[in-house]
């Protein structure tokens, strides 16, 4: 899918009359009743409440693990990439900060966040589906994302690109709101009329503009691709009744002198976001590592992931896609837009698809294809999903009516008779999945610890089992003072048994990699060397070469990579314990 490029069209008056194209307007089709509106929303949302309640028993992984530890650290008063390590924007570490701070040390404080910023992206989703499909359209795009959301399971518990969403959505929300106070069906009025209004409004869209702007600026503090929303903003714009004109016209229903002062002003807001916290850095004397980190290594690493895919860049984007947004979704936006243009009814979808464009586009710029990247993508396709249901249930009822004024009576009822039908397809599926979703929430509460240890679905590098046994050990044998440096990815053994990070590296990843320069490993090697922690933990079978670029785990790249660890290890360390997938070493006596 690839986002249409925004041109205006040359004005009728100026061309000869003779060579003046000849334009069919259609009127902007209205979305559906907005009867029972609040009906819909309560709707919506106790579904999302009864889907998604099993999440509180997700448990946490090594994402989670090492934001939670960085968000300690910075309360205790170090300062992002000059003290602390990751590749990360530093969005997400000041977020979980106040997380931290709010639940203290608990395991399932990610999860119920995740819950509470759910039912945040789902109001704004129903705002936002509202406006083109109406509230019954608006639930189904709910229902169909939070079912989604649940069923990727803890590796997108309150990812960055789950919290860039209410931002985007506010942005959008904000502009939408700021175009005359008009709804979705009134965009036809004329020019003048338009301007007219916008010149009412005059007051309010400035402080507007820059706020929206400025949401996506804290966006892009999550995730760097959040600038490709910027054209999100645009959509309040469209002139959506040219959309399904003869021929079909994409252009704006403001002056380009306007809609440049509006688009100036979210520009405004995004880079003064941009600066602050670049000035924050700057501050506290971290920009240098900040440069470095973000602006000079992780570019090599998106390098990397370009070079050392197995195949061709479209065969790699299509296989990758497929995988993460599925074949049906990717089958039914094909499916929608064939309608739509059969229809005229692109006033109502194109907004919807040039939304998902733009959604996927972002995921797609950073060629690692993670499975949450795929986050802020399933909102806009869930959709897709929803205008399908809209347009089902609007022709079952025109061919019912149909067949009702030709006294058919069971025609009429053998139509909604397949309408039912075709919704209840799914549903078996997911009612079975529910039911497992509440087991384990069952267990869960029954011993969260057991649960942890056992999870079923557990990636096989996070070994979780293996973390609870080291972070006993150390409580039980390790005192207050005593320091640990982990030889690895879990940070939660740091979190969770309450101690600082020795170096500014909390995870090894940013040592193992590829894309790493040397200067960090002999960094930490000579930090250790002169002040020896009591403690080191090597992890065992956590190799992540989809990150790395490097096939070997945390204790094989000890032994044939990094000597001036190792040989530290062997010289003053003794093994204390081991747990399988973790090593205690204890300093010397």
């Amino acid at each position: 899918m690839v986002a249409a490029s925004v041109v205006e069209a040359g004005h009728p008056a100026r061309a000869a009359p003779e060579a003046a194209p000849t334009v069919t307007r259609r009127a902007v089709p209205a979305a559906p009743s907005a009867r029972f509106h609040n009906a819909w929303f309560a709707a919506a949302m106790l579904f999302v409440v009864a889907r998604a309640w099993p999440v509180l028993s997700n448990t946490p992984g090594r994402d989670q693990g090492t934001y939670l530890t960085i968000g300690r650290s910075l309360l205790q008063g170090r300062i992002l990439y000059r003290d602390l390590w990751d590749n990360k924007p530093p969005g997400i570490f000041y977020i979980y900060a106040l997380i931290g701070k709010l639940f203290g040390v608990r395991m399932w404080c990610a999860a119920a966040v995740d819950l509470a910023l759910l039912l945040m992206v789902s109001w704004c989703l129903f705002r936002f589906a509202e406006r083109y499909l109406g509230p019954g359209g608006a639930a189904v795009a709910v229902a169909v994302h939070a079912t989604w959301h649940v069923e990727a399971g803890y590796i997108f518990t309150a990812q960055p690109e789950f919290f860039q969403l209410p931002l985007i959505f506010g942005a959008y929300l904000l502009v939408a709101g700021s175009v005359a106070g008009l709804p979705p069906d009134r965009l036809r009025l004329s020019r003048m009329a338009l301007q007219e209004q916008l010149q009412h409004f005059a007051g309010g869209w400035k402080i507007r503009h820059f706020v929206a702007g400025a949401l996506l600026g804290a966006a892009f503090w999550l995730k760097y691709n959040a600038f490709i929303f910027l054209p999100l903003l645009l959509i309040p714009y469209l002139d959506r009744a040219a959309l399904d004109a003869h021929p079909p016209r994409l252009r704006f229903s403001v002056m380009w002198r306007q809609l440049a002062g509006r688009v100036a002003w979210v520009l405004l807001g995004f880079g003064a976001v941009v600066a602050l916290v670049l000035g924050y850095f700057a501050a506290h004397g971290a920009l240098p590592a900040m440069r470095e980190i973000q602006f000079q290594v992780l570019p090599r690493y998106a390098a990397m992931a370009a070079e050392r895919r197995r195949l061709p860049l479209g065969k790699w984007i299509a296989v990758r896609s497929e995988f993460f947004i599925g074949a049906p979704t990717l089958a039914a936006t094909a499916v929608a837009l064939v309608i739509a243009w059969a229809r005229r009814d692109l006033a109502r979808l194109g907004p919807l698809a040039g939304a998902a464009a733009i959604a996927y586009a972002g995921t797609a710029v950073q060629l690692s294809f993670h499975s949450y990247y795929f986050a802020t993508c399933y909102p806009f396709f869930a959709l897709i999903w929803a205008y399908l249901v809209v347009t089902l249930w609007e022709l079952c009822r025109a061919v019912a009516e149909a067949c009702a004024r030709r006294g058919w009576q069971l025609a009429h009822v053998l139509v909604w008779v397949l309408f039912a039908n075709l919704l209840y397809w799914p549903l078996p599926g997911q009612l079975n999945r529910i039911q497992m979703d509440y087991e384990s929430l069952r267990e869960w509460r029954a011993g969260p610890e057991s649960f942890y240890a056992n999870h079923p679905w557990e990636i096989p590098f996070e070994h979780m089992s293996g973390q609870l046994q080291v972070i006993h050990y150390v409580k039980a044998n390790a005192s207050r003072n005593d320091r640990i440096f982990l030889w690895g990815g879990h940070t939660l053994i740091c979190y969770l048994s309450e101690r600082a990070c020795v170096t500014r590296f909390v995870s090894n990843l940013g040592l193992m990699s590829r894309w790493a320069p040397q200067a960090w490993r002999d960094e930490v090697a000579g930090e250790l060397k002169a002040r020896p922690p009591e403690w080191i933990v090597v992890a065992r079978d956590d190799a992540l070469p989809s990150i790395t670029y490097v096939n070997l785990s945390s204790d094989g790249y000890l032994d044939r990579r990094y000597p001036a660890l190792a040989g530290l290890v062997a010289g003053e360390y003794h093994p204390a314990a081991d747990f399988t997938s973790f090593v205690l070493y204890r300093r010397n006596r």
